[in-house]
């Protein structure tokens, strides 16, 4: 079926101090401060002289506009995945152009009716050493410009799909919607890098995984955008787990869904990660063993000389390296604590800890409370880690002395 690709989506968006963002349906030719992305000339300055919400974070409307702006950022034409759910069907599109974004948008308009319950914009990020943060996102400056405005999406959250590494916390907001008071909401977040277990390169390592939701409570529609290294599986995982049964349709009626079915691979990422450590540790623990066990034989000590000597040295350089990666890992486990709390904290103010009778709606949320608890038994391990570091290490110090 062909649908027709609607006109630019304006929608004048007025941040508040209360944190409550209006969006606005109605468009006007004579818009005074407006912050629509389409709109060059937008002073980086508030319409109202007794308002001063564009100085607070994390709104960066000038950031904002200079990103959307630099064509290094974005692909002339789009190619996104795009994961859609109405009623019982769930369907996967691999490659969506710019003409099925704009043709979803105009039938998922604020104000108006939506077929859907889940709509996902998968957008997958590749090296780029002219784009803002060194990372290219699979989709057009139009189409972004589009989904940005109609959704009124936070400044931070948009600069965190083109990779800007972002951990330092979490972020969840009622908006007004179509002249409505509270009738929506927006939480964002972005995961650590498990995946990253060497030496920060951009040329080579992944962009994080970010995730931005928006939840119109009129519509009954969730919307996210998911922000990946292109060689990431989060988007494939995503289409695999939810699967296309009349279950995962029921599912995805719960808004925090997707966030609670990240968050849980994130977790398994780490378990990869902890297990990396694990094994880089052990190997020059054993070694430490052995030479201890024969050092205490003299003619140990006088064949070893130099190459005992040798051994130790190397047996420092891998410990300094684990070291470096349990230290990455603890910050890592430390942020994913943070991020869960704040995460149950969203859900339980905007969704309601009892809300939706069906099971699947509270699997979601005592999913999100597992992977909290999780968190902190990953990180206690990785602070174990290093203390067994630390102990070989001062055993290598007092032999090459």
């Amino acid at each position: 079926m062909v649908m027709s690709v609607s006109g630019p989506f304006h929608s004048a968006l007025e941040h508040t101090l209360s944190g409550l963002t209006k969006v606005d349906t109605t468009a006007s030719p004579k818009r005074l401060g407006s912050m629509s992305l389409e709109d060059e000339e937008t002073p980086c300055t508030n319409a109202s002289s007794n308002q001063h919400s564009f100085i607070l974070q994390p709104w960066s409307p000038c950031a904002t506009r200079k990103l959307l702006t630099t064509e290094a950022n974005f692909q002339k034409s789009s190619g996104i995945g795009i994961l859609t759910v109405a009623e019982d069907k769930v369907v996967w599109t691999d490659v969506a152009n710019d003409t099925f974004i704009h043709n979803l948008l105009a039938k998922t308009k604020p104000g108006t009716a939506s077929p859907y319950s889940l709509i996902i914009f998968s957008i997958s990020l590749e090296h780029n050493e002219g784009a803002t943060y060194w990372r290219r996102a699979n989709i057009s400056q139009s189409s972004l410009k589009a989904l940005v405005t109609q959704l009124a999406i936070n400044d931070a959250a948009v600069l965190d799909f083109f990779g800007r590494p972002d951990y330092w916390s979490a972020f969840g907001r009622s908006k007004d919607i179509a002249g409505k008071v509270d009738a929506g909401y927006e939480f964002f977040c972005q995961h650590p890098r498990w995946l990253q277990k060497e030496r920060h390169d951009n040329s080579k390592h992944r962009a994080p995984c970010s995730i931005y939701l928006h939840h119109d409570r009129a519509q009954q529609t969730s919307y996210y955008v998911v922000s990946a290294a292109k060689d990431d599986s989060c988007s494939s995982e995503i289409c695999s787990r939810l699967g296309h049964d009349k279950e995962a349709a029921e599912s995805a009626r719960n808004p925090f869904l997707i966030h609670a079915l990240v968050s849980g691979l994130a977790f398994e990422q780490s378990k990869d990660y902890v297990d990396d450590v694990r094994k880089r540790l052990m190997d020059p623990i054993v070694e430490i063993n052995d030479y201890s066990k024969n050092s205490f034989y003299t003619e140990f000590r006088k064949q070893s000389g130099m190459e005992g000597r040798q051994q130790l040295e190397d047996i420092t350089k891998q410990l300094h390296l684990v070291s470096q990666t349990c230290d990455t890992g603890i910050a890592n486990a430390d942020m994913s604590l943070r991020l869960c709390e704040d995460m149950l904290d969203a859900y339980d103010r905007f969704v309601g800890p009892c809300g939706g009778s069906l099971a699947s709606w509270r699997q979601t949320r005592d999913s999100m409370a597992w992977v909290l608890k999780t968190w902190s038994s990953q990180k206690n391990w990785l602070v174990n880690y290093k203390v067994r570091k630390d102990t070989a290490m001062n055993f290598v110090s007092s032999n090459l002395l």
